[in-house]
């Protein structure tokens, strides 16, 4: 994925880094931002700028260059055309894994929760099926259950799909979150989980190799 609206995104001006956020993509590669925050507004680059974008996307920080078209009054809005395709850096800390564990999320005011299985997991985050469309940035009450026991975590999305997709005869959006300071004894028992799940995928491929190999 790439670009998308209210994706946060950090403006880079000179050597300064500024956070705004997507409003609009249009199909000939020109992007709406956000004004930059008033307390930082004598960073708007003019028209004319070359400037560099830099977003999150699951674990990856993406690049690419622009150049600003316009600033649009009074806000003021900030038209860019952006340049080439986008260059991204691993940020990957802890092994990840395609795994179905039982979750449920839930906004953080509301008091309904929703159950579905993750699509993979990390001591870092995970990805899951969502039965309602969220964006960059919200947070999401979490409980993940792990060997019969229950992990209450706080998620911040970082991904979400432009459009559905059918999940179990549903339509639901898949969904990337990046937990926010969980507990050491919640951090410790996803990765003690994890690498128990790569072992054992592991070994499940090896001996499929071996029963092939006869």
């Amino acid at each position: 994925m790439g670009l998308s609206p209210n994706l946060p995104v950090e403006l880079g001006v000179g050597s300064r880094q500024v956070k705004t956020r997507v409003i609009r993509l249009l199909g000939n590669n020109e992007v709406y931002l956000d004004a930059i925050p008033e307390l930082e507004s004598e960073l708007t680059p003019p028209p004319g700028s070359r400037v560099e974008l830099a977003w999150l996307e699951d674990d990856r920080r993406f690049y690419q260059q622009g150049q600003v078209v316009d600033i649009l009054d009074p806000l003021p809005i900030i038209l860019l055309r952006m340049e080439g395709e986008p260059v991204h850096q691993e940020l990957r800390s802890y092994p990840r894994i395609k795994v179905a564990v039982p979750l449920e999320y839930a906004l953080t005011r509301q008091a309904a929760w929703s159950l579905t299985t993750t699509l993979d997991l990390s001591a870092g985050g995970l990805r899951f099926p969502s039965a309602f469309e969220v964006w960059p940035g919200l947070h999401l009450r979490l409980r993940l259950r792990l060997d019969g026991e229950v992990w209450p975590l706080v998620g911040a999305v970082v991904r979400c799909a432009s459009k559905p997709a059918e999940w179990r005869g549903r339509l639901q959006w898949e969904t990337a979150v990046r937990f926010l300071a969980p507990s050491p004894a919640a951090r410790a028992a996803i990765g003690r989980f994890v690498e128990r799940e790569v072992a054992r995928q592991q070994r499940g491929r090896s001996s499929s190799r071996s029963r092939s190999g006869r």
